[in-house]
């Protein structure tokens, strides 16, 4: 009996198909990617814009008054 081979390339994986949190915050620093609440967004539209496919923005407390324009399917809490 041969054995079996299976090789798996790493690199051909698709890393970006991993969802990631964006920050939004009027106190953050408005650091691209907004990872964390320190370098949070200013806007939510910031963080709609950097946000990829299957991306969460998550919105510190406050009043935001901005139109959004959403191009991909990111969760907005």
């Amino acid at each position: 009996m041969k054995p079996i081979y299976i090789i798996i390339l790493l690199s051909s994986l698709n890393i970006s198909s991993m969802a990631t949190v964006h920050y939004v915050s009027k106190n953050g620093n408005n650091i691209p990617p907004y990872l964390s609440w320190e370098d949070a967004a200013n806007t939510i539209q910031s963080a709609i814009d950097e946000a990829g496919v299957n991306d969460t923005i998550l919105i510190d407390e406050g009043l935001y008054s901005e139109k959004l324009r959403l191009s991909s399917s990111i969760v907005i809490l």
